[in-house]
């Protein structure tokens, strides 16, 4: 038997690679808090209704915050390998007659792109959440995620767009955003329930 691999285990281990590996906190007022992470997809709205702890009374998100959101999926034909093809086995004589089959479906490779975004009231809050993402693997920019069944690689951009607000003198909060791209490459393994 196989574990599958999905898009949903990909989902999955880079999800709890940002929220249980990296395990980012801030400290405010004397003390140090975890901070939250939301997967920014189509439960979003459940989240928001659901979860009215990151909110506060005038329905404001309460900072600070992580978001992830899958922004692309490609297929990536070019590294089939060898199992891109039928892969023939040689017959040899043999005056025992022992057959022993093995089936195993052939993974389809996949680079998938997540953004994951810091988003900040204060410079030393965002200083503290930026500061992993550059230094926790010293110079390399790839990391390894998943579980004991499935294991992916993660590639960090060396670029991070900050998105502040600060040059507008408005009404509206004021957020320090950083904008972090990962690419992870993946493995799909069967067709799933279809």
């Amino acid at each position: 038997a196989f574990t599958p691999s999905t898009l949903e285990t990909i989902d999955t281990a880079f999800y709890r690679w940002v929220d249980e590996q990296l395990d980012l906190h801030v400290r405010a007022n004397k003390e140090t808090r975890k901070v939250p992470v939301i997967w920014a997809g189509a439960e979003r709205a459940y989240q928001i209704k659901k979860r009215k702890e990151r909110r506060d009374q005038s329905e404001t998100l309460i900072l600070p915050l992580i978001t992830i959101e899958r922004t692309s999926v490609q297929k990536d034909p070019s590294r089939m390998g060898p199992f891109g093809n039928n892969v023939y086995n040689s017959r040899q004589k043999s005056k025992r007659v022992v057959y022993e089959f093995s089936f195993i479906p052939t993974p389809t490779w996949v680079h998938v792109t997540y953004s994951v975004k810091l988003i900040t009231e204060y410079q030393t809050h965002m200083n503290d959440l930026v500061t992993p993402f550059m230094s926790r693997f010293g110079n390399a920019y790839s990391f390894d995620l998943g579980d004991e069944n499935n294991a992916y690689e993660g590639f960090i951009a060396q670029d991070f767009q900050q998105n502040n607000n600060l040059s507008s003198l408005g009404e509206e909060e004021r957020r320090f955003e950083t904008d972090i791209e990962i690419r992870v490459e993946g493995f799909l393994i069967g067709e799933g329930t279809n």
